[in-house]
């Protein structure tokens, strides 16, 4: 099972809390093995990745993915990607001029995910145009903000 995480970078721990979130996880997957789809571009991110992290406690066939718009390997250096997660993605969009990159990987993102788990409390930026899109695409999801439209 492949469950993605969208949310914007400014969020604050605060606002939800890790254990909640891996319950939720742990409903969604049920017993099968889970695959995360994750960013690391701000707070929703990090915070994703802590609740992937403890989730693969409890799994430890869990994967953590870091799915990246760019193929670029100084990026990937330079974030401390190839040591944090299991596996780097790179989604066929090539094709996609740079500028564009990250929404075009957010669609693939939306478009390869069994479940998406949200943090929109906006309307507008990457999060909220991922949300709109999976709203769209049918797939299931939960805003743990429970923004309407």
């Amino acid at each position: 099972m492949i469950i993605s995480f969208f949310g914007h970078s400014k969020f604050y721990d605060a606002d939800l809390s890790a254990e909640f979130v891996v319950e939720r996880i742990k409903e969604v997957a049920g017993e099968k093995d889970v695959q995360f789809f994750l960013g690391d571009y701000g707070g929703f991110d990090a915070f994703a990745y802590q609740c992937a992290m403890e989730y693969k406690k409890m799994r430890p066939l869990t994967k953590l993915c870091f799915v990246s718009p760019y193929l670029d390997e100084d990026y990937l250096r330079r974030r401390y990607v190839t040591e944090r997660f299991d596996e780097v993605i790179y989604p066929d969009i090539e094709a996609t001029p740079k500028r564009y990159a990250i929404t075009a990987r957010n669609r693939w993102m939306v478009e390869n995910s069994d479940f998406i788990f949200f943090y929109v409390n906006i309307r507008f930026g990457g999060a909220y145009s991922a949300l709109q899109y999976a709203r769209r695409k049918n797939v299931k999801h939960h805003n743990f903000y429970n923004l309407q439209n």
